[in-house]
Parts: C-alpha cells; sequence; structure tokens
C-alpha cells in the first residue's frame, strides 16, 4: 500500500487506482480495462511479476508502460525485465514519490514512441490502413480462430479497375487522393469487427472474421458486404478538378478451407480478383479450385502476346462497309488476327480485353495504324478506313504526336480515317479523352462509337464528342427479326443517326433478311459476312463491289 500512498501524494484526486494480488486477476483486468500504466511487485502470490508481464505481451494487451518494483538492485534483474516487456524497474528502497513520478513519466514517454514505430511498421503510410505484414498476422489468428469454433471466415482481395491510367492522366498527387478516399469508403462500408488494409498500389484487402458457422450462409454475408463495397466505388469521385468513375475487381475467398496457410489464402483471394478482371472488371468472383488453371492459361497468352509484334505474328485483314442497295464499297474496318505458333489462331476477343489490362495494348494499337495506313495509302477518294482505339491509347500522350507522324510518313488522309471508340469506356472516361479527341479532330480525324447501344453513355458520348459514326452492334442485328426490343431499339438508332445527319451501319449482317430489315428501316450503309468477310488487302480490292 505504500506505492498507493505515493502515488496519491503524486496525483491526488486525479488517481484511479486498481489492485491485485494473482496473476489470474491480473491477466484478466489488462484484458478487459485499459490503464494508464502498470506496476508490478517482483512477486505477485506465487508467480513472479515478470513473468505475468511476459504473459501481457504474449497476449497483446501491453498498451500501457509496465513497471517493475523489486527490492533487488542489479543488473541482471534489469536485463530480465527488459527483456520480458517492462519500460522501467524501481528498486523499493529508493522509492520516493520523485523518484516514481519520473519513472511513469519517462516510460509514458518511451511507451508511446514504441507504439508510434510499432504503428508505422505494421500501417500503410498513405492510408493509415494496416498493411499486408499486420493483416497477414490478424488472417494467421483468424484461421485459428474459425478451426477451433467451425466456423467460416473470407477474404476479399479489391484492385481498382483503370488505376494506371487514372495515375498517369491526374499526377500521382490526385491517385494518392483517390486511394485515400478509397480506403475511407471501404472502411464505411465492411462490418464493424473486419479488417481493412492496402497491400501496396491501388491493392487493397478485407477480413472478414467469424461470419457465421454455415458456408452458406457465410457466403451471403460476403455477398451482402461485397454489395455495398462496390455501391460505395463506384460513388463519383471528385480528384484534381475532375469528377472521375472508378470501379474495382474483387475476389474472394472463404476459409478455413480450402486453402491451409494464410498466404495461401491470399493467393486464393487474387486468383479469384484476376478472374474478376478477366470478366470485365467491375464484377465479384468468389474462388474454385478451376481458377488456377483459367489464370495460368490467361497469363501464359500475355507472355506470348509480349512478342507478337516483333516474332511478325500479327496480321490485318479489312471488312468493306457498304452501300446497302448497291453494295459499293464506302469503307473498310481493320481488324487484327493473331497467329501464334503453340497456341495457333487466336482470336481478338481473346487477346484484346488481355493486352487492354497493360501497356500491350499501345503497342498493338501503333503497330495496326502504322500498318493500316501504310497498306491503305491509296484509298480512293470518298472512301475511309476505320479502326478500333483503347482508352488507353486515346489518353496516353504519345498518341497524338504519334498519329501526326505517322500520317505525315505515309501520305494518308487524315479526313478518311475514323478512330472507332468502344462506348463504355468513353462513358466512364469522357473527361479524360476530350482533349485527344478534340487535338485529332483539328488535324482532320473523324470519330465513330463502337457498339452503339449496348452501355449507359450512348447519349452522353453523342453530345460532348464530333461523332460522325455509330456502328449498332451485331447481337441487335443477329435478333432484329426474333425479339421486338431488339427491332424497336435498331429502328430508334438508325433514325437517331439519320435526324443528325451521321453515319450509321449495322454490324453482323449474315442474312439477306437481315439486310432487308436494315434497309426497310433507314439504314443505307451495313457491314457483314453478308456483304464480304474480312480479308488481306491484297484481295479487297478498295475499288471493287463487295459480294
Amino acid at each position: 500500500m505504500i506505492t498507493e500512498d505515493l502515488l496519491r501524494d503524486i496525483y491526488g484526486e486525479k488517481l484511479e487506482f486498481t489492485w491485485v494480488t494473482t496473476r489470474e486477476a491480473a491477466l484478466s483486468k489488462t484484458a478487459r480495462k485499459s490503464f494508464d500504466v502498470l506496476l508490478f511487485d517482483y512477486f505477485l502470490g506465487a508467480t513472479r511479476g515478470l513473468d505475468v508481464i511476459r504473459e501481457i505481451c504474449e497476449t497483446g494487451n501491453d498498451k500501457a508502460p509496465m513497471i517493475l518494483l523489486t527490492g533487488q538492485d542489479c543488473r541482471e534483474t534489469d536485463i530480465e525485465a527488459m527483456e520480458a516487456g517492462a519500460t522501467d524497474y524501481l528498486v523499493k528502497q529508493d522509492l520516493n514519490p520523485t523518484s516514481l513520478e519520473r519513472a511513469i513519466r519517462y516510460s509514458l514517454k518511451q511507451k508511446k514512441a514504441e507504439q508510434r514505430i510499432k504503428h508505422l511498421a505494421n500501417h500503410d503510410g498513405l492510408t493509415g490502413l494496416p498493411n499486408r505484414s499486420h493483416f497477414m498476422t490478424q488472417l494467421e489468428w483468424s484461421i485459428q480462430i474459425c478451426r477451433r469454433h467451425k466456423s467460416y471466415g473470407c477474404v476479399l482481395f479489391l484492385d481498382l479497375d483503370h488505376f494506371k491510367a487514372i495515375n498517369d492522366t491526374l499526377g500521382h498527387d490526385a491517385g494518392d487522393e483517390l486511394l485515400m478516399e478509397v480506403s475511407r469508403r471501404l472502411k464505411d462500408a465492411v462490418r464493424g469487427e473486419d479488417i481493412v488494409a492496402r497491400l501496396g498500389g491501388d491493392e487493397f484487402v478485407i477480413l472478414m472474421h467469424q461470419i457465421d458457422d454455415s458456408i452458406a450462409r457465410a457466403t451471403d454475408g460476403v455477398q451482402i458486404v461485397v454489395q455495398k463495397i462496390q455501391a460505395a466505388i463506384r460513388k463519383n469521385f471528385d480528384l484534381a478538378g475532375k469528377t472521375l468513375f472508378v470501379t474495382s475487381s474483387i475476389g474472394g475467398v472463404t476459409f478455413p478451407e480450402p486453402a491451409e496457410t494464410s498466404e495461401e489464402i491470399l493467393k486464393c483471394a487474387d486468383l479469384a480478383m484476376y478472374e474478376s478482371k478477366f470478366s470485365g472488371r467491375d464484377s465479384f468472383s468468389l474462388f474454385n479450385p478451376g481458377m488456377e488453371a483459367a489464370v495460368q492459361k490467361e497469363l501464359t497468352m500475355e507472355t506470348a502476346l509480349r512478342t507478337a509484334v516483333n516474332n511478325d505474328e500479327l496480321s490485318l485483314l479489312y471488312q468493306p462497309i457498304v452501300d446497302i442497295q448497291n453494295r459499293q464499297t464506302i469503307g473498310h474496318e481493320v481488324l487484327v488476327r493473331w497467329n501464334n505458333p503453340d497456341l495457333g489462331l487466336v482470336v481478338p476477343h481473346d487477346f484484346i480485353p488481355l493486352a487492354a489490362k497493360s501497356d500491350l495494348i499501345l503497342q498493338i494499337d501503333e503497330w495496326v495504324i502504322e500498318n493500316a495506313l501504310t497498306v491503305m495509302a491509296g484509298i480512293p477518294v470518298g472512301q475511309f478506313l476505320s479502326l478500333n482505339v483503347s482508352f488507353r491509347q486515346l489518353k496516353d500522350a504519345g498518341f497524338v504526336p504519334f498519329i501526326k507522324r505517322t500520317l505525315d510518313k505515309t501520305g494518308f488522309r487524315a479526313d478518311q480515317l475514323f478512330l472507332e471508340m468502344q462506348e463504355g469506356e468513353l462513358y466512364h472516361h469522357l473527361e479524360m479523352v476530350l482533349t485527344p479527341i478534340n487535338q485529332l479532330r483539328e488535324m482532320g480525324l473523324r470519330f465513330a462509337i463502337d457498339d452503339f447501344g449496348t452501355g449507359s453513355g450512348s447519349l452522353t458520348a453523342l453530345n460532348a464528342l464530333p461523332i460522325e459514326m455509330i456502328k449498332i452492334d451485331e447481337a441487335f442485328s443477329h435478333d432484329v427479326l426474333i425479339d421486338k426490343k431488339d427491332a424497336a431499339i435498331v429502328r430508334s438508332i438508325i433514325a437517331l443517326a439519320n435526324d443528325l445527319n451521321i453515319y450509321v451501319f449495322p454490324k453482323g449482317i449474315e442474312t439477306i433478311e437481315q439486310k432487308d430489315f436494315m434497309a426497310n428501316n433507314g439504314a443505307v450503309h451495313a457491314q457483314g459476312n453478308f456483304f464480304a468477310e474480312p480479308r488481306p488487302m491484297e484481295s479487297a480490292n478498295p475499288m471493287s463491289k463487295a459480294g
């Protein structure tokens, strides 16, 4: 009780003192209550105070500084106390208000510094979220608890779609601001007991601990949280004076099965996230064992694709765009094909989305443009060349100069070149491509919207951009004779284009009945295998009629 008297001399009525006499009571109190400082006698009942200090540190309840009081003034006790986790030790014979107050003050300062260092070691410097190391420690603990209680948890792996493009276009400060806002939204979207961490870059992980003892109910709980996360991320972000629409690809895996270790569980969640990427982004995939093979196939294809241009594995085909009535060719769409010695002929549907996930698309786009303009440099006046460009290409700082150099080098007329843009990409990144589109328009280039009507931004893009051509997605063309809704949509698109005095081309015309439907509803031009299949330029004479 002498210690309590000394403390009251120092702190007066501000002191709240809790006294325990056993190891069990000490462990219980420190687990349930927060203290500013803990004082331990060298002997605590039948147990040494040093051993209790060590146990408190092992349980993670060592948030307050711990001072050991001992009757032994020796170096060995000092060293043992520090190794156990004590911040200081005092010899009882020398105890007085001044020495006790100084020890407490120094210990509080030292503990605060230790906690700051520990926080920095375990948390991300930008967002303040737990980092990978801290997350993996918590995941290992959660796995053990779930196994013991026969319950299920989940790890969610989230990656922001097109983050690199945003970072490159708006700058790293805007990218950092986006990451901080995403971290805030994630914390608000998950359950109170969930842990949100940042692995690095634009990768975040969420630990959902002990969701339920039923795998079905646990999976339902995961879906609810994922929906909240997606809704939070899809809300507009105001960055660098611009309003951005951002999406995410999310993968998830429940545990303790199918993986054994925390690293394996994180890998499974990562694989599921890549499945979401390959599925078109802005989606969620839950891990299944077949995913690893699918992801490995994609990685093999990506590795081969990186050498496709240099190995002369790409080739160009040209499909005529024709006047429906007389089948006179008025233009050509450029289509790229990839023939790999190991993979065989790979269709664009398989490799273009893969290339679009990285800078590979820039290399492929430039190869296509340079080769197509070289081959078609003598295209007759009145005809045009139409080719797709990706959002990544449009926003790249070197794209406009590249187009100018290529036009000068090949002699191709700028006003005979249409650049096609995917409707969905335009809608989500409209503000980011306005400047390069206007610069290219001033050079004489013309612009088209591909797959018109399949997204939610058709009218927005038409209103904001200098569009001179819209191409109706072939899915509508295929079903106009059997689906009244598709027929009505096609009629509306054709009427809209005619009212705006811009080209409109239904794609994918395969039959005479489809051709007649388009003609009877106001379409003047069309494209599809009914008129001519894609073919190399040597057999696609620009002067000839299609068919």
